[in-house]
């Protein structure tokens, strides 16, 4: 999404700058997924040392701003902190999954989150959810700034229809994401676990990395730990594939699942925020509660040639018509120049 808005800003001539701050998982080629004449500045931020030193060296670089899109709580927090004081500057806020709408988490520290959010927020900036659920969640917490909703989208995957009768001896099951609690790696070792029981010719592929514990579940179950890749490199694993699973205990929007439609996958998530907004049970995907719901949700795609076929039908055709990068860029266009 970051890459996706910069680069339409670039492109209308704007000048762009953007600050990153790196971890593990950051794309060794983060400077070719951005328009040549974006300015890319590394300051790190993952100590809290880092973020102090990090605040007063955004603050000068807002100073010749006339617009600020932070992306994700921790850039919300710093950069909303960073500008106070400074006037005349539009501040957009897009937490990807606000902090608080976390589920691996005690109430005690999610009332800490709210508690920094309540902070950061006396300083006036819009925020921006991309999911209806993530809005409702903001909402709720922080009444006193406006919400504004322009949803997740991808980019056109131009990829054949799927049809998994073609290879039925090999099935592949896929996700995508970084390999930590909010993805839920251990739902989908077990179902992995359940499946393979019964039907041995299925194949489970985990694109990302992360957790080594977690990952170590996942291999224990058989699936297939592929690592970070480029993402033409996902795109080509998810017209592979033939069911896309999401466990997730929460998302915001899941891009992943986007673009699983968009490759012509039928879609298996787990019933949390955010699958929930990209999803319409029995219609555009399956959505499910329990390992062994899903189970039966799989097994029926497998066995009903037809039913897989519709879900995948219909999930593409909103990728191509609700997710759209068109529709994304025209939103966030609209709200700058308002």
């Amino acid at each position: 999404m970051a890459s996706l808005l910069a680069n339409s800003q670039a492109a209308k001539g704007h000048h762009v700058r953007l600050v990153y701050s790196k971890r593990p998982e950051s794309p060794k080629n983060l400077q070719e997924l951005f328009h040549s004449d974006i300015v890319l500045e590394n300051i790190q931020m993952r100590t809290m040392r880092e973020r102090i030193v990090a605040a007063f060296r955004i603050r000068k670089l807002f100073s010749s701003a006339d617009a600020i899109f932070l992306h994700s709580s921790i850039a919300g927090f710093i950069g909303r902190l960073s500008a106070i004081g400074l006037r005349k500057i539009k501040i957009f806020y897009i937490p990807h999954c606000i902090s608080f709408m976390r589920k691996d988490v005690r109430a005690l520290k999610r009332a800490a989150f709210i508690a920094l959010e309540w902070t950061a927020a006396f300083k006036s900036a819009a925020y921006i959810a991309c999911s209806r659920s993530e809005k409702k969640a903001i909402e709720r917490i922080i009444p006193f700034r406006p919400c504004l909703l322009i949803e997740n989208a991808v980019e056109t995957i131009d990829t054949s229809k799927k049809d998994i009768s073609e290879t039925p001896e090999t099935l592949s099951i896929v996700t995508v994401g970084q390999i930590r609690i909010q993805k839920n790696p251990k739902l989908f070792a077990e179902i992995a676990n359940l499946l393979r029981l019964a039907s041995p010719q299925l194949r489970f592929k985990w694109i990302g990395d992360g957790d080594i514990e977690l990952k170590k579940a996942l291999l224990s179950a058989g699936v297939e730990v592929l690592g970070w890749m480029p993402k033409n490199e996902v795109i080509g694993q998810l017209s592979r594939s033939h069911i896309y699973l999401s466990t997730s205990l929460w998302e915001g929007m899941p891009v992943s699942v986007i673009e699983a439609a968009s490759c012509h996958l039928p879609v298996v998530a787990h019933r949390c925020a955010g699958n929930n907004d990209v999803i319409d049970h029995g219609i555009s995907g399956l959505l499910f509660e329990s390992p062994q719901e899903a189970v039966s949700q799989i097994n029926s795609i497998v066995n009903d040639r037809d039913l897989g076929i519709s879900l995948a039908s219909t999930g593409h055709r909103n990728a191509q018509s609700r997710f759209t990068a068109e529709r994304y860029i025209r939103e966030f266009s609209l709200l700058l120049e308002s």
